[in-house]
């Protein structure tokens, strides 16, 4: 129930800030969309971690569709952070980035082993698994992991431009405080996504004031 309370929160959330286009600065609007995509995130690995062994490739879909929505809410806040010059939203936007596509890129993975134990339940014939395993199915798959993974290293390298940045302006003690919370951010990894999306609310906060 939760994983589906915050998959339609998101959806909210997204169609608030739609409406909001025009009356708030994009920086504003991207507080709510930025908002949205930790809820499809945080949504998305509780869907993720639910899934029992035999679950079937529509709900792994679902998990993968989540992550996307995701991945594409944060590079629109990492766009307008570089755009109005807010390198500290820019550096957190693209760190989510990178943490939904690597997401991703591990349940992709996941649906292609759960597409091959279909498949020889069945058939067991050597002949028709090889037909399987060289189709232009089986190699849509491996180009959409090598995308995914494409774009997470991409969004890793902007959001450490993106720190560089914010490390040129310590002058005040605000971001100093806000360079060390993105800092923890940054280094931590896309295992653990709950503890994740906590450190990054920290961060926000330090953000939009």
């Amino acid at each position: 129930m939760a994983k589906q309370n915050l998959i339609k929160e998101a959806n909210d959330l997204q169609r608030s800030a739609r409406h909001l286009m025009g009356q708030i600065s994009a920086v504003e609007i991207s507080e709510v969309y930025f908002n949205a995509g930790l809820k499809y995130l945080h949504g998305a690995y509780l869907s993720e971690i639910d899934q029992p062994k035999g679950s079937s490739q529509s709900e792994k879909l679902k998990t993968i569709q989540a992550y996307k929505s995701a991945s594409a809410l944060f590079k629109l806040c990492g766009e307008i952070g570089e755009k109005h010059w807010r390198a500290d939203l820019s550096a957190l936007a693209f760190k989510c980035m990178e943490v939904s596509q690597f997401r991703i890129v591990y349940n992709m993975q996941e649906f292609k082993s759960m597409k091959i134990r279909e498949e020889r339940k069945m058939t067991s014939s050597v002949e028709h698994l090889k037909y399987l395993n060289s189709n232009p199915f089986a190699l849509k798959d491996l180009l959409n992991t090598v995308e995914a993974m494409d774009i997470a290293m991409d969004a890793s390298r902007r959001s450490q431009s993106a720190l560089k940045e914010v490390s040129q302006k310590r002058k005040r003690n605000e971001i100093n405080e806000n360079l060390d919370s993105i800092k923890r951010v940054l280094d931590f990894s896309f295992n653990d996504v709950p503890h994740f999306v906590s450190l990054v609310r920290v961060s926000l906060n330090k953000i939009y004031i």
